[in-house]
């Protein structure tokens, strides 16, 4: 009994920028663009598909210029806003892929129930596979001052909520990592550079388990919901997207220029 609406996005490319000041940053998901798809339809919104876009990492002011982009990335988001009647706890679906640097596959699968009050519940499940690692050395020198010879990235990612709380881990896999490269490395950097690495190396070591050349660990996260209003998009995104990120380069934080 509802009329509802689709939006369909072709080749769209959204960037996430971290700069030397908030002014000059873009990290998190503005408002304005509900906005903007609200304007476009008055309908309530029952289907988004993105077909073929781009997100890019930008940081253009660190040493080295980092552009980290996932390339062709499909969504389907299918009954968002109506299927009242639906008996299934979780009716609405979120489906996401996309490629990941270092020839990585980026898979993440969700279901929700928009309709629970305050917030909407949901379950969401997100993996990358086969990233090598070599592909974010512009990433690795620019935030963790070091880089990597050679290994291989695999990341999970799960999240429950409720109206109230959620819960979840994440779960960073590390295979055949070599950070230090003596020969090479000895050639282009300063001892503290060099230094560096070899702890980061060693670090790696102690932690990783010698038989099968793997590092791995578990983190999980829970938490309240403390304000109704939260931006439950930008949230997951963050919790996400720090996770990612720590696993990558342990200790990392915004503005650091270790």
């Amino acid at each position: 009994g509802n009329i509802v609406g689709s939006v369909h996005l072709d080749s769209p490319k959204v960037n996430f920028v971290d700069g030397p000041t908030e002014a000059a940053s873009q990290l998190k998901v503005q408002k304005e663009w509900q906005d903007v798809v609200s304007d476009l339809t008055p309908l309530r919104i029952n289907q988004f598909k993105v077909i073929n876009g781009e997100l890019h990492f930008v940081s253009p002011h660190r040493t080295p210029k980092v552009d980290m982009v996932i390339q062709d990335i499909q969504v389907n988001a299918r009954n968002l806003s109506n299927a009242k009647e639906k008996d299934e706890e979780y009716f609405s679906s979120i489906e996401l892929t996309g490629k990941m640097p270092g020839n990585g596959k980026l898979e993440m699968r969700a279901k929700a129930n928009p309709l629970t009050k305050p917030l909407p519940s949901f379950r969401l499940a997100a993996e990358i596979r086969g990233m090598q690692l070599t592909a974010l050395n512009d990433f690795l020198r620019a935030y963790g001052s070091f880089d990597v010879n050679r290994g291989k990235f695999d990341f999970f990612f799960e999240m429950d909520s409720t109206p109230t709380k959620y819960s979840g881990y994440a779960k960073p896999l590390l295979t055949d990592i070599d950070v230090l490269d003596w020969e090479k490395d000895s050639k282009h950097q300063n001892i503290f550079q060099i230094a560096w690495e070899a702890i980061v190396g060693t670090v790696g070591s102690v932690f990783k388990n010698q038989p099968k050349d793997r590092i791995a660990t578990k983190v999980p996260f829970s938490g309240t919901w403390k304000k109704t209003d939260v931006n439950l998009f930008e949230t997951v995104i963050t919790l996400w997207t720090n996770a990612f990120v720590k696993a990558l380069v342990p200790g990392f934080e915004k503005g650091s220029n270790r």
